[in-house]
């Protein structure tokens, strides 16, 4: 009886190992194990992918270069919540807040970026990831395509597609065994 109950709950644990989620994301495809982030990227989320490139590659290299938005676009959007300015004694780029929207960095989307940038961030983000848990699956992060997208806005976990298009830059994960 002590084996039947061990190798039945040793089953039950196995099974709920394999059916471990990725933290902020939802699966669109069960079948190809694909899945979409919860919301678009934040400004918290790619100030994070800039200062790894500001510490890995330094203030005025190419890696770290491409990772920063259009500074214009990004002003205007934000106008006086956030400002994206360059600290010509550090020479690099800070990201500066009305105090009052200080803490909502981490929920408000970013803006300014190109379709480049936002694979880049995808591979970058695939890197980190598979460093860190990549020992029994693989991660990969793309960019949504059109299906994913059509999946994706009949979830409602999923903010800000709408009629198959996206409101913001997000990445799509598949897992491989």
């Amino acid at each position: 009886m002590k084996k039947l109950f061990l190798f039945a709950l040793i089953a039950f644990l196995s099974i709920n190992l394999y059916a471990q989620k990725i933290p902020y994301m939802t699966q669109i495809d069960k079948q190809e194990l694909r899945y979409m982030d919860n919301s678009p990227l934040s400004i918290q989320d790619w100030s994070e992918y800039m200062y790894y490139h500001q510490n890995e590659y330094g203030n005025t290299s190419k890696e770290y270069l491409a990772t920063i938005p259009k500074i214009e676009e990004f002003n205007t959007h934000y106008k006086d919540k956030y400002q994206l300015l360059k600290d010509e004694k550090k020479n690099n780029y800070v990201l500066g807040s009305n105090a009052k929207y200080l803490n909502k960095k981490d929920k408000m989307p970013i803006v300014g970026i190109s379709p480049k940038q936002l694979q880049d961030y995808c591979n970058w983000r695939t890197k980190i990831y598979n460093y860190k848990v990549g020992k029994k699956y693989k991660i990969t992060f793309t960019t949504p395509n059109t299906q994913d997208y059509e999946k994706a806005s009949k979830l409602r976990k999923i903010k800000g597609i709408e009629k198959g298009k996206d409101t913001g830059n997000r990445c799509v994960a598949n897992i491989e065994k």
